[in-house]
């Protein structure tokens, strides 16, 4: 399995991209094994086929999660059943953009927690998380994240936090 933190040809992902001045904007979990991606994005929690997948997004950072066969079906099982039906949390993107935004004009840091947040849809960072979860319950390792809660975090500050934990 992978965690791919990639960009995209689309103004959502430019914009970010402009207002964090970093290189990705977003972040999917994908399983090779069944050539599936899983990531938050529009509408909520959504599978796509990797081939799919790659005509719309671009690499920019990858860390490889090895596991065995079994533990990818239980895992991918796991974050099937957690994350099935969950949305898009659209609220906590708005807070998150208004942070960013203030961040870029006035240099406000931003907050550790955000307000608007949504316990039952997900951010793809939070997408990310629930992947975490799963993988901690199938493998028994913990990742660690310092600067949790990662509704706060872009996807390549998650890259960062994570990069070395696999």
């Amino acid at each position: 399995m992978k965690i791919f933190f990639v960009k995209a040809d689309l103004i959502g992902s430019k914009l970010i991209r402009w207002a964090t001045g970093q290189c990705c904007s977003h972040v999917a979990i994908v399983s090779d094994t069944f050539e599936t991606v899983y990531h938050s994005y529009g509408k909520g929690m959504e599978r796509q086929t990797t081939k799919e997948f790659y005509k719309k997004y671009t690499i920019m950072h990858t860390i490889s999660v090895y596991l065995s066969a079994k533990e990818e079906n239980e895992l991918l099982e796991h974050l099937a059943i957690h994350t099935e039906n969950v949305g898009y949390d659209y609220t906590a993107f708005l807070y998150f953009a208004w942070r960013v935004f203030l961040n870029k004009i006035f240099k406000i840091q931003y907050p550790k927690v955000n307000k608007w947040e949504n316990k039952e849809k997900f951010l793809c960072t939070e997408a990310l998380y629930a992947f975490i979860e799963s993988y901690a319950l199938v493998t028994g390792s913990v990742v660690l994240i310092k600067n949790a809660p990662i509704a706060m975090l872009t996807p390549h500050d998650l890259y960062l936090e994570i990069k070395d934990s696999f």
